[in-house]
């Protein structure tokens, strides 16, 4: 993964979800960011298909994970002040949080943007809403975004 859009964390845990006849489907992930410059502690992140993407020697382990932010079907734009990742009064999912940063660059022809949250990036998958949204104002005010996931997947890992 090298220097593309990633996250430091140490993986806390792994809880499965979907599990048939011994073998895990999907399953949750702890994970703590590294920096202690958000305001969440720990986020849980859904690690699916095959194969699963942790296993339970990597608990404890620091690792650069790249997360895909599925956002909520309502979206706004709104200035915030710091990157941050918090916690939603009323998740839609239990991997559902709030991430706020800059839009280092956005080109609406692709389906993905990369979210700088200060000492680390996530992708989000566009929606229709989130396009219209940009497009009605010609971008985005001073790069700076913020989304509510409607779940939080991790697709890749890297040991660090």
């Amino acid at each position: 993964m090298g220097r593309e859009c990633t996250l430091e964390v140490e993986i806390l845990g792994i809880d499965s979800e979907a599990e048939y006849q011994g073998r895990v489907y999907d399953q949750t992930v702890s994970l703590r960011p590294t920096t202690e410059n958000l305001s969440v502690e720990y986020i849980r992140v859904l690690d699916s298909g095959s194969p699963l993407q942790v296993t339970e020697d990597m608990i404890g382990q620091i690792c650069n994970v790249k997360l895909l932010i599925n956002p909520e079907r309502e979206i706004s734009i709104e200035q915030i002040s710091d990157p941050d990742i918090m916690e939603l009064a009323d998740p839609l999912s239990k991997w559902s949080y709030r991430f706020m940063g800059t839009v280092p660059e956005f080109d609406t022809d692709r389906e993905i943007l990369q979210l700088d949250i200060g000492d680390g990036c996530v992708i989000i998958d566009l929606n229709d809403s989130i396009r219209e949204l940009i497009k009605g104002r010609n971008g985005l005010p001073n790069g700076k975004f913020a989304v509510s996931a409607a779940r939080t997947d991790l697709i890749d890992i890297e040991i660090a």
